[in-house]
């Protein structure tokens, strides 16, 4: 019965049979079943049965290649080499047959190889063990066998679906390492069969092993590959030729794209530069590649002309896959060898591979121009970022001068790709029947073209690529001139990617941009997606605006740029745009701007009227704009009130709040039902208040820690002052509503950070209210509140003290809502905020938590996290772990005596907490910050916490962890304690790596299945059910 099941179940899996719920349903019973062992015989028997069905066959042998990955110990030792026979056997069967069948046992084959060492392989290795069984049999059977597992063998080496110890996992990598001269001479002598299909599996594999060579610094040298060796090979030469048969060009591309490479990862080579050793591969390689620039010229001629017969084709038809074939040969030559071309130790050869990738960037298809983008990128770092600089000076010298003279050299073939390219941004004629998804793509390929400008203006320089990249505009003045219509698309071309080089092109000369943004830019015609750009480009300018360059040259260019972007806001397509230009504008004008200010405090007047509040009024809204635009706007007006001087921020902040809080008072008063549009605007006016409080303290100067200027503090102060009650009055209006509350809070907690100590007047207030709306809505944002104010007032002591019965209250409180590991399940939110709040604590103010006065809270709280460690929440954890490393550092022990005590109860119980989340109880991407955590344990409770972690250690079972890998795991703690008083930063982060890594091969050791994971867990919570704990 069970047998008839599966079947059903394959065939409408993997069969023709199923569709929807019933292949999902199909799915899991299959997932569930092929856990069991008999799932290995069954799999077996219907692959060797000749009438079974075509889909269960390829699910059993998709299930069969799962259990050699994950599931080989639930066999006896005796059976395994039952099962590699049975599965050679199986593939010589389906030689002929189904490839996804034959693709699935190779798979499993290569599992196989993973799991037993080359011993159990005759000793001589998986390769030579295959080569001579299948080399006695049928070169009809066996070769197409042999060269598929040749094929896949080495794309396996770095795989981690096999369930395999990591020390056995780097065993296999060296094995096939060095297994490649030997794979490499099975190849060659695969070379007899002359049949494309076979020649074409012979240049697949030849790849492969290449590739694998390059899966480390030395792989190259264990695997014994030496330039003149290559050279010579018949695999070499034959995928060289391979390049002039249609039938095989793909795969000799991949192949010598792979001998390319390989060729810059040997020994005393690196990326940009071959080895010596390597040039004669090099010097047989290149000029067999450069053979094909005719054959590629002639195809993009074609691709251009499509219909022109006179093209001289010289016996070439080559497609558009081919084509894009040999552009990426000639990019992956240019890359890999970059350095040479940079140096000059090419000699001739590095002029050809630029102008082969000049005509690359020349193909009229995009896509294959872009093949040569990353090249271009490569030769551009190659060219402008300099190597760290000797110590002598006049050999500095010597190296500046040698840069500049090879970056004069590359000039004329950078100021050509820029001629090849800047076209292409254009927006095509058939732009808007496209589909969402086209259009998508083609903004993707503009965004690449910007990224190679960029490149090529590093290296050409500002005042050059200007002069090029304005061509276009100056071509369109004089046609329009001369009685031509306006060409829009050309326009807007030539600003997108002078905008592209705004890094560069600020550095060109000043009259350049002065005429650009004077003149050119006001006098555009209004076309939509014109004027998008333009105001992107007047974005992208903004600093150069606002410089004294510009002043000089361009008196008025910052007015008229930002009359520029105001009026744009009134288109629907350009608004966007014209919103992040206007915030930009006003960061950089600062005090040029400021006598502006009461016109943009008029015009902000009509946006406050737009996005989310139009929904409620009675007249068209001033413009189309979205609540995006208009915060982006009010954050732009706020940074300008930021630079006002004392005695005037006071007044720019209440012209900026006033309308704002006028408007959200009277929703408040009114009554507002949730989930309604009174509601929505509701919140959008908070969030609009929360823009002013995080703006009008520049967050640019803020995070490069500049002080902020008192009176601007001040000022934001008086204003959070008097949006208080209103404030308060929402708290009450919306407290039921989480999001509501959550931005309330967000709002308060910038207010309270752009103010900083001189909000101390209405601490009392937040005292009183923080901990009562905790108590009483039991919504964790208000902790994050709390949190600013204890970082603001923390050390200040004539207000700390205030705030001690603040934490303890919210703390003790959040403490107990988290009694259980489930309750950290339920509410994470809250485990995130209240650990924050307790590591914010502990940095500002730590007598509130190892104080005189501070109680058992401490104690709590670290009992608290180590039972909430396991929560699958990322922020909870993150917060959680931080707290645990910040209470375990030795600098914080030392004044918390009470903290020794503490860590000698709570430490064997956080270590087992920490091996379990190592050993499969978190997420695999949680390992690091829990190896972290070890390392705090280790170092501030020395051979105390080595010995719970080999407690610990010792229960999990030896068939998940042997003795020798529970001895590298303790060996690395040991290190951790014998470091205790090492400080240096260089060896604390070499001991952070080892740890890490430690717990990375413990973490691989227990997931590598199901049954290891549960067997660790289940021994290390038997241990935990068995210790004491709070």
């Amino acid at each position: 019965m069970e047998r008839q099941n599966v079947l059903q179940a394959l065939e409408v899996v993997y069969g023709s049979h199923g569709s929807g719920a019933g292949i999902r349903e199909a799915s899991d019973f299959i997932e569930r079943w092929q856990d069991s062992e008999d799932a290995w015989s069954f799999s077996d028997q219907m692959l060797h049965d000749p009438d079974a069905p075509m889909g269960a066959q390829f699910g059993c042998a998709k299930i069969l290649r799962t259990k050699v990955e994950k599931d080989l110990d639930q066999l006896p030792a005796s059976a395994i080499p039952q099962l590699r026979d049975s599965l050679v056997q199986l593939l010589l069967k389906f030689c002929q047959g189904s490839p996804p069948v034959r693709t699935q046992l190779c798979l499993a084959i290569a599992a196989l190889a993973a799991h037993l060492p080359a011993v159990e392989w005759g000793g001589v290795g998986p390769v030579r063990w295959l080569a001579d069984g299948l080399g006695r049999l049928d070169s009809k059977i066996a070769l197409p066998c042999m060269l598929e597992l040749l094929t896949v063998l080495p794309q396996e080496a770095e795989g981690t679906k096999a369930a395999v110890r990591p020390q056995r996992r780097r065993e296999f990598l060296q094995e096939l390492v060095a297994s490649v001269q030997g794979a490499l001479e099975v190849l060659a002598s695969c070379l007899n069969y002359p049949e494309d299909s076979a020649q074409s599996q012979v240049l697949d594999a030849f790849a492969a092993w290449l590739r694998l060579t390059t899966l480390g610094p030395d792989a190259a040298a264990r695997a014994g590959a030496d330039g003149a060796q290559l050279a010579a090979s018949p695999l070499t030469d034959a995928a060289l030729a391979g390049l002039s048969r249609g039938a095989l060009f793909d795969s000799a591309v991949n192949a010598v794209c792979e001998l390319i490479w390989c060729t810059t990862h040997s020994p005393g080579g690196h990326v940009g530069a071959p080895p010596e050793s390597m040039l004669p591969a090099v010097h047989k390689i290149v000029p067999e590649a450069m053979k094909l620039r005719a054959r590629f010229l002639v195809a993009s001629r074609r691709a251009a002309n499509p219909e022109d017969e006179s093209i001289d084709v010289h016996g070439w038809d080559d497609d558009h896959e081919t084509a894009k074939g040999m552009a990426r040969l000639f990019a992956e030559t240019g890359e890999a060898y970059s350095g040479i071309v940079v140096s000059g130790a090419g000699g001739a050869a590095g002029g050809e591979l630029v102008e082969a990738m000049l005509e690359v960037a020349g193909h009229p298809d995009d896509t294959i121009c872009a093949i040569s983008f990353n090249f271009w990128h490569r030769l551009s770092v190659e060219l402008c970022v300099p190597p760290p600089p000797p110590r002598d000076e006049a050999q500095q010298r010597a190296n500046a001068e040698e840069a500049a003279r090879r970056r004069a050299a590359f000039v004329p073939a950078f100021e050509q790709l820029v001629r090849l390219i800047q076209g292409r941004v254009k927006y095509p004629p058939e732009y808007e029947a496209w589909t969402r998804q086209e259009r998508h793509e083609f903004k993707r390929a503009r965004y690449a073209v910007a990224d190679t400008l960029e490149d090529a203006a590093n290296v050409i320089g500002g005042t050059r690529i200007m002069g090029i990249l304005v061509g276009p505009l100056q071509g369109l003045a004089a046609a329009v001139q001369a009685g031509q219509a306006f060409d829009w698309v050309t326009a807007e071309a030539a600003l997108y990617c002078i905008r592209s080089v705004y890094r560069v092109g600020t550095q060109s000369g000043p009259e350049l941009l002065g005429e650009l943004f004077g003149t050119v830019l006001p006098a555009l015609p209004g076309h939509p997606r014109l004027q998008y750009t333009v105001c992107l480009t007047c974005q992208a300018y903004a600093d150069w605006l606002a410089s004294p360059d510009a002043a000089r040259v361009a008196p008025g260019a910052l007015m008229s740029s930002m009359r520029l972007v105001s009026e744009c806001l009134g288109d629907k397509e350009a608004c966007g745009a014209a919103g992040q230009a206007f915030k930009h504008l006003c960061d950089a004008g600062g005090a040029e701007l400021q006598p502006q200010l009461p016109q943009m405090m008029a015009l902000l007047q009509k946006v406050l009227c737009c996005g989310a509040v139009a929904r409620l009024a009675t007249e068209p809204a001033p413009f189309p704009i979205s609540e995006v635009e208009v915060s982006q706007m009010l954050e732009g007006v706020s940074l300008l009130v930021g630079t006002l001087p004392q005695g005037q921020v006071t007044e720019g902040l209440a012209s900026l709040l006033n309308p704002i809080m006028g408007m959200l008072h009277q929703l408040v008063s009114a009554g507002i039902a949730f989930r309604t549009p009174q509601h929505d605007v509701a919140l959008a006016l908070v969030e609009r208040t929360t823009q002013v409080f995080r703006n009008v303290v520049n967050p640019t100067a803020r995070a490069a820690a500049l002080p902020t200027p008192p009176h601007v503090m001040q000022a934001a102060a008086q204003a959070l002052q008097s949006a208080w009650p209103l404030l308060l009055t929402a708290f009450e209006a919306l407290g039921a509503d989480v999001d509501s509350v959550e931005k309330l809070c967000v709002c308060l907690r910038n207010g309270v950070k752009a103010a900083g100590a001189f909000c101390a007047p209405l601490v009392p207030a937040l005292l009183q209210e923080l901990p009562r709306k905790f108590h009483d809505q039991r919504h964790a944002c208000y902790l994050y509140v709390a949190s600013e104010l204890v970082k603001t007032f923390g050390n200040q002591p004539g207000e700390a003290e205030h705030l001690r019965g603040l934490v303890h209250g919210l703390l003790g409180e959040a403490v107990a809502q988290l009694a259980s590991p489930q309750d950290f399940y339920q509410h994470p939110d809250v485990a995130d905020d209240a650990f924050l709040l307790a590591s914010r604590t502990a940095t500002y103010f730590s007598p509130a938590l190892c104080g005189p006065a501070s109680g058992d809270l401490m104690e709590r709280l670290v009992w608290t996290a180590v039972r909430g460690l396991h929560v699958l929440h990322q922020d909870a954890f993150l917060s959680v772990q931080a707290f645990l490393v910040k209470a375990l550092d030795p600098a914080w022990v030392t004044v918390a005596p009470a903290m020794d005590g503490l860590l000698q109860e709570v430490g064997p119980q956080l270590a087992l907490a920490v091996l379990a989340g190592v050993c499969g109880a978190l997420p695999a991407a949680r390992v690091h910050e829990l190896s972290e955590v070890l390392l705090a344990l280790l170092r501030v409770q020395g051979g105390r916490a080595a010995g719970w972690v080999g407690q610990c250690v010792g229960v999990v079972p030896e068939v998940v962890m042997t003795a020798g890998d529970k001895e590298r795991f303790l060996e690395a703690c040991g290190a951790a304690v014998r470091s205790a008083s090492s400080s240096t930063r260089e060896t604390m982060q070499q001991l952070r790596e080892y740890l890490a890594d430690a717990c990375a091969d413990v973490a691989d050791l227990c997931r590598r299945n199901r049954r290891m994971q549960d067997a660790a867990l289940m021994a290390l919570g038997a241990m935990q059910q068995g210790a004491p704990g709070r």
